[in-house]
């Protein structure tokens, strides 16, 4: 009889560190793709903008709620924000912005032709994990329009 209460406990302590071995993986990987997908998305907006596509500039503004419950981007062309909306993303429920912080929004925006952006510094988006604010990943906006993720 002992031996088989050691057995269960040594099968539930296993199975405890495999279960939050997985869920650790699978964040990061949420936290992997949302970098991905916002540089890729930055370089699409970017090309938009080279190519004149709708006669416009093209920007991404994105935001963190006040209460840091609600964390999204906008993709829009035109002059300025808001122009004309084209897309809006949530970010993943296991996932927030870390920069822009909670309360704020940071808005970039591609001109025609040259495809420059509006500001004259990199602009930085990091995204972390909602439980673990170290795990992160950053996506800079360079002047020039160049995008690095």
């Amino acid at each position: 009889m002992v031996e088989l209460l050691v057995v269960i406990a040594i099968t539930a302590i296993l199975a405890v560190a495999s279960t939050t071995d997985f869920l650790g993986y699978r964040n990061r990987n949420r936290l992997n793709l949302a970098g991905e997908e916002i540089g890729s998305l930055l370089r699409t907006v970017h090309n938009r903008a080279i190519s004149q596509e709708a006669q416009s500039a093209w920007g991404v503004r994105f935001t963190s709620s006040a209460g840091g419950d609600d964390y999204y981007y906008e993709v829009f062309y035109g002059a300025s924000y808001p122009g004309t909306k084209v897309s809006e993303k949530h970010l993943d429920s296991a996932l927030k912005f870390l920069q822009p912080e909670n309360n704020a929004v940071t808005t970039t925006i591609f001109s025609q032709i040259t495809g420059d952006a509006s500001h004259r510094s990199p602009l930085i988006v990091i995204i972390s994990l909602r439980s673990d604010e170290s795990a992160s990943t950053t996506v800079t906006v360079y002047p020039n329009g160049r995008v690095e993720y």
